[in-house]
């Protein structure tokens, strides 16, 4: 026999209490298996010491930059450095013995250095100086192949300019020899040049 429920009655209730009410997923999800566990001791250490391990790594990690990487990179970069102001004062030497012989500064159409537009490399890119005033033109010791990083020079006959262009170590150029940052391009580039052409 059938009963009938009337629409919008609530179902009928248990007269046993709560212990036969199933909700959904009960049977999926014991109350056992929803209960978070504590993590046990042995976990917890194996946390700490991974974390003590990380840290240590971090502290050697970083022991290493200062104690190795960090004095070569400065010792590197103070010989560049060196170096570049020897090899612009050899050739600001060997302009000014062209000039006393010749009466003018080799010229040129523009700044024009050692590495080309597309990164071919010139060997006269400072005109009729190699030879007879110096052995060889000299080329920025970092070796880079990227144009805007070397030697730049730029003469029109009458005045000329020397620089070292985005070599990155023009602080201490400013620091040492200030008179030698190029008024023109700031710390982009340092080194020499005539009274006329400060502000090429």
């Amino acid at each position: 026999m059938h009963h009938k429920v009337k629409p919008g009655a609530p179902p009928a209730r248990s007269t046993d209490g709560n212990k036969n009410l199933e909700f959904p997923g009960q049977a999926l999800y014991p109350k056992a298996a929803m209960t978070k566990q504590a993590q046990s001791p042995a976990a917890t250490k194996t946390s700490a010491l991974a974390v003590w391990g990380l840290v240590l790594l971090t502290a050697l990690a970083a022991w290493h930059f200062t104690a190795c990487f960090l004095p070569w990179y400065t010792g590197q970069r103070a010989e560049h450095f060196a170096r570049r102001l020897h090899d612009l004062s050899s050739l600001r030497a060997a302009l000014a013995d062209y000039h006393a012989k010749y009466g003018r500064y080799p010229a040129n159409a523009g700044f024009d250095g050692a590495i080309g537009p597309k990164g071919e490399t010139k060997n006269d890119w400072l005109p009729e100086l190699a030879g007879e005033f110096l052995p060889a033109l000299p080329r920025d010791p970092a070796g880079t192949s990227d144009p805007d990083k070397q030697y730049l020079y730029h003469g029109d006959g009458a005045d000329y300019k020397i620089i070292v262009h985005g070599s990155g170590d023009c602080a201490l150029a400013r620091k040492a020899h200030p008179d030698m940052v190029d008024p023109t391009r700031d710390c982009w580039a340092y080194g020499f040049w005539t009274p006329g052409a400060a502000n090429w």
